[in-house]
């Protein structure tokens, strides 16, 4: 066999794999980003619940000023607005598309949120 076609071969070989992978990656992160696994309010309140990252109370606390804005996509977009002491500061909770807003509860933020509501509690 001629040398050239041993080089060309090989080559073309090496090409073949490279474009067939990177295909199969473009379209498993094409799918990924695109139609993401969900998970419902309800699983994620629970799961948040089950987890510690927030007490019951809190949520029912926060859930006073709870929103909703419908998308132009069809989505509905949960918001809790929660008034600080200065208006001149402001704190923006964004979450990402695959959990919910309930994630986003952890107990630090519920420890600052009760002393501010209650200074004396502890």
């Amino acid at each position: 066999m001629n040398p050239l076609t041993i080089v060309i071969t090989i080559l073309c070989g090496a090409a073949l794999i490279y474009l067939g992978s990177a295909s199969f990656i473009g379209r498993h992160m094409a799918r990924t980003f695109a139609m993401p696994r969900t998970r419902s309010l309800e699983y994620t309140y629970e799961k948040g619940l089950e987890a510690e990252e927030f007490t019951r109370e809190f949520f029912e606390m926060i859930s006073e000023n709870r929103f909703f804005i419908d998308s132009d996509l069809g989505y509905r977009i949960n918001g809790v607005y929660y008034a600080g002491t200065d208006p001149r500061k402001t704190a923006v909770f964004v979450h990402g598309h695959t959990w919910s807003w309930h994630g986003m509860l952890c107990l630090p933020w519920e420890d600052a949120f009760v002393r501010k509501r209650n200074p004396g509690a502890e």
